[in-house]
């Protein structure tokens, strides 16, 4: 029996499912087949004008901020950030919605995965009277020596005037909880 046909089919229909962009089999986020590219490309560029605005804001070089954490960590990261009461926060408008206001924070964890502690700034959409909402998390750049990170930390850290009390205060209760 010859499996000539048979390898030949099965290259082209292995080439033709790559070429198609199926997302069906990927794991895309949106559950299945009915991926939206545009929307995906929107929270890349809200991501980016936050990104953009805290190092303008802080006089650092464009593309100063590393990795973006994933929803889960940034999550965690928040739900302990929100109980601290040491949690400092510098509150502007959101740079990609205007009608929101975003509070910055900068954050120490560790990654569940490992032990490495990262360092970062996290970022929350705060509307009065309504849960926060965890919006992103972004790290400092790979390979700062250990007092590059302290400096850092201590100029962002320096920066923010709001205390979780002035959160309370002026976003109400609800601010100090998440949205799910």
């Amino acid at each position: 029996m010859n499996l000539l046909p048979f390898k030949l089919v099965l290259a082209l229909s292995l080439l033709l499912l790559t070429l198609s962009g199926c997302h069906c089999a990927s794991g895309s986020q949106s559950g299945g087949g009915n991926h939206n590219v545009e929307v995906d490309e929107q929270a890349a560029q809200d991501l980016r004008a936050r990104v953009a605005h805290l190092e303008r804001h802080f006089k650092l070089g464009p593309n100063w901020f590393g990795e973006t954490r994933g929803p889960h960590v940034a999550q965690e990261v928040a739900r302990s950030q929100l109980r601290l009461t040491s949690a400092k926060f510098m509150v502007h408008h959101d740079p990609a919605d205007y009608r929101f206001n975003l509070a910055y924070t900068p954050v120490s964890y560790r990654m569940p995965d490992s032990a490495d502690w990262k360092h970062g700034i996290l970022m929350l959409r705060v509307v009065p009277h309504q849960p926060t909402q965890v919006l992103d998390l972004v790290d400092f750049p790979e390979g700062l020596a250990q007092r590059e990170v302290e400096g850092y930390w201590g100029r962002f850290y320096g920066a923010v005037d709001k205390t979780r009390e002035d959160i309370l205060r002026e976003y109400g209760e609800p601010a100090l909880h998440l949205s799910v």
